[in-house]
Order: structure tokens, then sequence, then C-alpha cells
């Protein structure tokens, strides 16, 4: 099987830092729910099993926004 890469992206506008360069921030006034909250740990699990279950060996998860605070 081919190498799998998944890129998790955010669902909610927790972060107050307010950079000028987020994407985000525009984006999420626009939307009738700001926050969704953060990911579970249930659902953590779901989607690491559920990749491993693709078959390959290389698996790479990305996350994309948030701070190192977060």
């Amino acid at each position: 099987m081919p190498p799998l890469t998944l890129l998790i992206k955010p669902a909610s506008l927790l972060c107050n830092l307010a950079s000028k360069y987020c994407f985000y921030a525009d984006v999420v006034s626009y939307r009738q729910i700001k926050s969704h909250g953060m990911m579970t740990e249930q659902t953590l699990e779901i989607m690491a099993k559920n990749a491993v279950s693709y078959g390959t060996k290389d698996i790479t998860f990305a996350f994309q926004g948030g701070k190192p605070t977060l």
C-alpha cells in the first residue's frame, strides 16, 4: 500500500492569540457555531485505528493550526 498522510484541520476557534497570519479568524466569523470543542480521545482512537487498518507501514498524522500552548 502507498503511504497514508492525514491532515487534521481545526474545527473551532479556541486560540486567543489573534496572530496576524491566522486564516481561521476570518473564516470562523461566518460560521453559526464558532467552536466545536476539542477532539475527544475516542475520536482520535477511531481515526488512528482506521488509519492502521488501511494496511500501510507509513502513516503520517499532521495537525494544522493551534499554537504550542493549545
